[in-house]
């Protein structure tokens, strides 16, 4: 793991992008996460309704 973080801090543009894509990448699993919550509660909501 160590070895491999090593390789990746060798040149700081590698880092960056690196950075840029982790970013990016937590971004839309959060964003992926909030659209299912909302869709559990939505679902939730119409069920309470229904009964």
């Amino acid at each position: 793991m160590l070895t491999a973080l090593s390789c990746q801090l060798t040149t700081k543009r590698n880092f960056d992008t690196i950075s840029a894509a982790h970013a990016a990448e937590n971004n839309q699993n959060g964003l992926n996460t909030l659209w299912f919550l909302f869709v559990l509660e939505d679902s939730a909501q119409n069920q309470a309704h229904s009964v």
